[in-house]
């Protein structure tokens, strides 16, 4: 079976980010927020090496849309993880991957991009898998569901806004003012509650910030390559790697609900799937 390279790329992407959610349950002691710090510090760190090794300059020269971009995918960041502080894991990653469709619905808009009614299957498909593998709690705060709203949708801008940085910008440049605005998003919080950091705990959050390196980079490129309907589709995959992750990893034990949901997200990923594109 042949795919597209963007496809690819998301695949793998998505891979990458169940890397970065396992790091992250390793360091269950230590705040969302304090971990997202050091991992944007990371990225930068990575960022500049790289810039210095190519001669290129990390500021860019769409300053308007790097700005753009740099901010509301921090903005996404940080409010996904002040829900998951203050809500369930369960409905949180659930409004968080509201985010393809607000994706797919703003490239109308901003990408002049159509979205086939199979695509939107697919969506639906695959949402379904979100819900079932994860349920649905009753127990939600009115405004945090506001706010989980308000990230995914600001993903959404973000992933379009990767489109049209194509052949302006490089990753490294765009992931730099990512990284940027959130460490200074996410600084204020280090104040209120900072937990104390051991050898274990940096080598973890050093893998986090390679896989987020790697898995942006690779999310950037697949959003330059293909249209933003498919690669959003299939970056639902990222749910059913957090679960296998989970089993081997941490010893997770799933029911058949949980291998039902997988099964729907799985199916509306690969479906979503253009193979002549």
């Amino acid at each position: 079976m042949q795919i597209s390279k963007g496809v690819l790329y998301m695949m793998l992407a998505a891979l990458s980010f169940a890397f970065v959610g396992l790091g992250v349950k390793l360091l269950k002691h230590i705040s969302n927020l304090e971990v997202n710090f050091f991992k944007a510090i990371i990225c930068m760190l990575i960022c500049y090496t790289v810039a210095q090794h190519k001669q290129i300059s990390l500021w860019g020269h769409n300053r308007q849309l790097l700005w753009a971009r740099g901010i509301t995918g921090a903005l996404a960041i940080i409010l996904f993880f002040v829900t998951l502080e203050h809500m369930p894991l369960a409905m949180a990653t659930i409004l968080q991957n509201t985010c393809p469709i607000f994706t797919a619905i703003l490239g109308i808009f901003m990408l002049q991009q159509v979205v086939t009614r199979k695509q939107w299957f697919c969506f639906a498909l695959a949402m379904l898998g979100v819900i079932v593998a994860n349920g649905v709690s009753v127990m939600v705060t009115p405004g945090y569901v506001l706010l989980g709203l308000i990230s995914a949708f600001s993903m959404g801008i973000t992933n379009n806004l990767n489109t049209l940085l194509k052949d302006k910008e490089g990753p490294v440049v765009i992931i730099f003012y990512m990284s940027l605005f959130t460490a200074l998003g996410t600084l204020g919080f280090l104040f209120q509650d900072f937990t104390p950091l051991y050898i274990p705990d940096l080598l973890i959050l050093l893998g986090i910030g390679l896989c987020t390196f790697l898995a942006d980079v690779l999310a950037i490129r697949a959003f330059q390559l293909a249209s933003v309907a498919q690669v959003s589709a299939v970056s639902y995959l990222g749910i059913p790697y957090s679960l296998v992750l989970g089993f081997i990893f941490l010893g997770e034990v799933y029911t058949w609900v949980h291998l039902l949901g997988m099964g729907c997200v799985v199916s509306g990923s690969l479906l979503s799937i253009d193979r002549n594109r």
